[in-house]
């Protein structure tokens, strides 16, 4: 080897010595025959020898370059190459920055959307083998159910031969009461199988067993890390002691390990036991179920059992709610049904994203051209001393590794922090992102991609270029300084900008798209009024307010007392608050023949005499209720008009009697209702869902079979005030105190945020959207102005020669437009087509408009028409400021 690395050198030094030697007599030659040529048209020869040097180049730093490669022997070595390329970098400091900032900017971007995506998409869940964790539900041709009831959980659990560890579980909140500061905490009930399912360490303790998560079992609770600490001052004598919650004792049995959280990357604070009984009828559907499968099942042969077990369960309870002809039953993996809504947002914003590094990726290859032609002569040389193809090309690529790798480099830690401004745009309910967007970090897979990225940016940036390079006219170039075919060149850099521009519109078709989608959104009217609303929460559950009347008593005292506030104009209270969801019952039509198990079903909701009030709800017809509608008088119920149309659509409903929850389980029946009043539509879900059919009856009418699982949620009160609320927190919170004797408030809210919470998703992907739109529009802009730009500098020649034989300023500046404006109509055409093409892809996250929605498509049209078409303003009038003498000299 030694042999062989001192051979290898001494040749390189022959090589070097021999290459520079005739590369020096060939431009010495060569500026002596221009110089003879200038002194012939009647140039000094000081002026001539400078007209010479000008024509061939800087011959000492050609000669330099030739030195530097060929003392290397002009080895193929990529090290070699990289530091060629540091040292053409360092000689052009304002090109590098450019596009270290070009690039940066594409990589950073993507970078960020690509951190979420990886954590909401590709990181693995918690459980151990997660990709066998299925989520069990009712499915239905438009969809699944995950939302399930005690007597299906019962017949999945007989499931065994195809699944194991068949977990129930439901979220809610509970207040953790006789410790100093009593709070309200997140709870999860759960059976006994969901700690193996998940594999969730116990640092201290034990989970739960079998005895304690049946009926009537002892109750017990296991702690997670962080209340333990918090609540309890981490005391290791805390297993066995018994807790308050909700004004219940539980004994504590186990403290889990530090930093469990929930599948959606939530925070758990407690775990309580969920038991079901195994002979239970009720059909509530109100908690979700998940099992592993076994080994050796896969999910279609565990679906075509679970199919098979529906047409069972159908035959045996043939009025079971949810399970009509088409409904059957279903799994699905456990991390795929939890992102499914998220998933088309999420590859949307990547692809747009992606087109933002494209057309970065345009834009520097589109400078790499620019500063080649720049360095033409010095690629001539280089070709004509035997440089192969393939070698100028490897060079012209190595040259634009550094340059990548700055911009991933900068990119990475642009991606960092745009991940923090992204998470503060408040994207809504994403999962897996954890409290704030604490899960989103920069791991190894993130480091990974940014490095690939950044490899396939310096190859994307610098391939053409290279192309173009090999394709250079030697002959011209060292015999007299032609340009070398530019115009050929001139139309490869034209074909980059009509790309840049399609990609462009592309983009600012969809951000439009989504702005009107967005605008759309908001116009929708919630069926209330959300001005001056206060909302606040408090868990009622436990034994306290499992009845009725107990749930009555306070309810009265508490709205009495908050109405008697200044500022308040009136306050009610409510189990769930519109758009966010609540209990959902069917309901049958007193004296009219069923075809099914039920005439339909729809939004429950328990509310005080001054709810319609407080939310300003029209009503229609009949009347709302008032304190005379207590816990003995005659049953009533109001309902919503898409109630009415739906149960009586030729007739007034009116005096008519249903019954509500009938067949749901026996804890739920209850008498027929009178239906005394129908009011206006109210949105119970999103907005972007037409509203159901609503059902409201007065508080102190409930059943207290259903009073007790309202209670295991949170209920609302709900305050109007006479301006802004804010400042009057503090009072509702103390009257609610003292009338509830200490159970703490939570989650206090305007109406207004509730409603923004509902649009987040809308808004977090329009912004997103509207911000690549942007920068796409500023790096078109950037490309289109170079273009022109480097088009004047080369025709300045020409139109010095039009402009000397009688052409006018304005034909000049006319002329450049004329070509820039051809560039522009033909990127928007191609623009415009594209996203005709491709708009099925936003049809997921559009409401109220059209992907093919004309007006979207003529603004962004307009839009990159006006940026354009001024970028190529300056240059056009740059080029009626040409000197025609001085050109022509």
């Amino acid at each position: 080897m030694g042999v062989f690395s001192f051979a290898t050198r001494m040749w390189a030094r022959l090589v070097r010595r021999r290459l520079s030697d005739e590369v020096a007599q060939e431009l010495d030659l060569h500026v002596a025959l221009l110089t003879e040529r200038y002194l012939r048209e009647g140039m000094g020869r000081a002026e001539a020898e400078a007209m010479a040097m000008r024509r061939v180049g800087n011959v000492t730093h050609i000669r330099e370059e030739v030195h530097e490669l060929t003392r290397l022997g002009w080895l193929d070595d990529l090290g070699s190459d990289l530091a060629h390329g540091i040292r053409t970098i360092r000689r052009a400091p304002g090109f590098s920055t450019v596009v270290v900032a070009t690039l940066a900017l594409g990589i950073g971007a993507t970078s960020a959307i690509f951190s979420i995506v990886n954590t909401v998409l590709l990181t693995p869940s918690p459980a151990p083998d997660p990709d066998r964790v299925v989520v069990l539900a009712t499915t239905f041709p438009e969809g699944s159910s995950y939302l399930t009831s005690d007597q299906k959980f019962n017949v999945w659990r007989q499931q065994t031969d195809v699944l194991q560890d068949i977990a129930g579980r439901r979220s809610g909140v509970v207040n953790l009461t006789n410790i100093d500061r009593p709070e309200q905490v997140q709870a999860t009930w759960v059976t006994e199988e969901y700690f193996r399912l998940y594999g969730i360490p116990i640092a201290t303790g034990r989970s739960f067993s079998g005895l304690e998560t049946v009926p009537n079992g002892p109750p017990a609770a296991v702690l997670s890390d962080g209340v333990w600490k918090r609540a309890f001052g981490a005391d290791p004598r805390i297993i066995g002691r018994r807790i308050s919650i909700s004004d219940a004792p539980f004994e504590v049995v186990g403290v889990a390990a530090a930093g469990v959280r929930t599948l959606s990357g939530d925070p758990i604070d407690i775990w309580l036991p969920l038991a079901i009984d195994p002979a239970s009828a009720s059909q509530v559907h109100y908690f979700m179920v998940e099992a592993r499968l076994r080994p050796g099942v896969t999910l279609s042969t565990a679906n075509a059992k679970l199919a098979l077990a529906a047409d069972q369960f159908r035959r045996s309870f043939p009025n079971a709610l949810a399970m009509g002809a088409q409904a059957s039953f279903g799994a699905q993996i456990t991390r795929d049904a939890l992102v499914a809504n998220v998933r088309p947002s999420l590859r949307v914003l990547l692809g747009a994203v992606a087109l933002v590094l494209l057309i970065a990726c345009v834009n520097v290859a589109n400078l790499q051209i620019a500063r080649m032609l720049g360095r033409r002569r010095e690629i001539a040389v280089r070709s004509a001393l035997g440089a192969a193809r393939g070698r100028v090309m490897r060079q012209l690529i190595a040259e634009g590794l550094p340059l990548a790798a700055a911009g991933g480099a900068l990119g990475l830690l642009l991606g960092t922090v745009g991940i923090r401004a992204l998470l503060a745009l408040n994207p809504g309910n994403i999962p897996r992102i954890g409290e704030s967007g604490s899960a989103v970090t920069v791991d190894i897979r993130v480091m990974v991609f940014t490095t690939l990225l950044s490899l396939a940016a310096a190859l994307a940036a610098g391939l053409g270029p290279a192309i173009v390079a090999t394709r250079l006219d030697l002959n011209g170039i060292l015999k007299d300084g032609a340009l070398g075919g530019s115009p050929r060149y001139v139309r490869t850099r034209s074909l980059l900008i009509v790309t840049e521009l399609a990609l462009a519109v592309t983009l600012v078709v969809g951000a439009t798209l989504l702005i009107h989608s967005f605008v759309a959104l908001r116009s929708v009217n919630p069926g209330v009024d959300t001005r001056d609303v206060l909302t606040l929460r408090m868990s009622l559950s436990g034994p306290r307010f499992a009845r009725t009347a107990a749930l009555d008593r306070l309810i009265g005292p508490s709205i009495t007392a908050i109405e008697a506030l200044p500022g308040v104009a009136s306050a009610a209270y409510a189990n769930a608050v519109p758009l966010e969801g609540g209990v959902v019952l069917p309901y049958i039509i007193e004296g009219r023949p069923l075809t099914g198990p039920f005439h339909g079903f729809g939004p429950w909701t328990s509310v005080s005499a001054h709810y319609f009030d407080v939310f300003q709800i029209p009503l229609v017809r009949g009347r709302l209720f008032t304190d005379a509608d207590g816990h003995d008088a005659p049953g009533v119920v109001i309902i919503s008009e898409a109630m009415a149309a739906r149960g009586w659509p030729n007739a007034d409903p009116l005096h008519a009697r249903v019954f509500l929850g009938k067949g749901s389980g026996p804890d739920l029946d209850e008498p027929a209702r009178e239906i005394v009043g129908v009011v206006r539509n109210v949105h119970d879900g999103p907005l972007d869902r037409a509203p159901q059919a609503a059902m409201y009856v007065p508080a102190a009418q409930v059943t207290d079979g259903l009073n007790a699982r309202i209670v295991r949620g949170s209920i609302a009160w709900i305050v109007r005030t006479h301006g802004p609320s804010q400042s009057l927190v503090p009072a509702i919170q103390r009257e609610l105190a003292r009338s509830s004797a200490g159970v703490p408030v939570a989650r206090i809210q305007t109406m207004d945020e509730v409603v923004a919470r509902t649009t987040m998703r809308a808004e977090f992907n329009m912004s997103l959207l509207t911000a690549f739109a942007l920068s796409a529009l500023l790096l078109a802009s950037i490309g289109v102005y170079g273009l022109m730009a480097y088009t004047v500098q080369q025709r300045r020649r020409e139109i010095a020669i039009r402009m000397a034989l009688g052409a006018s300023r304005r034909a000049m500046r006319n002329m450049i437009l004329r070509s820039g404006i051809a560039l522009i109509g033909a990127g928007i055409a191609l623009g415009l087509a594209s996203s005709w093409a491709t708009g099925r892809l936003l049809r997921a996250l559009l409401f109220g408009v059209s992907v093919h929605d004309p007006l979207a498509f003529a603004t962004a049209a307009a839009v990159l028409a006006a940026v354009a078409v001024f970028a190529t303003l300056r240059p056009a009038i740059a080029a009626t400021m040409v000197d025609p003498v001085e050109a022509l000299r």
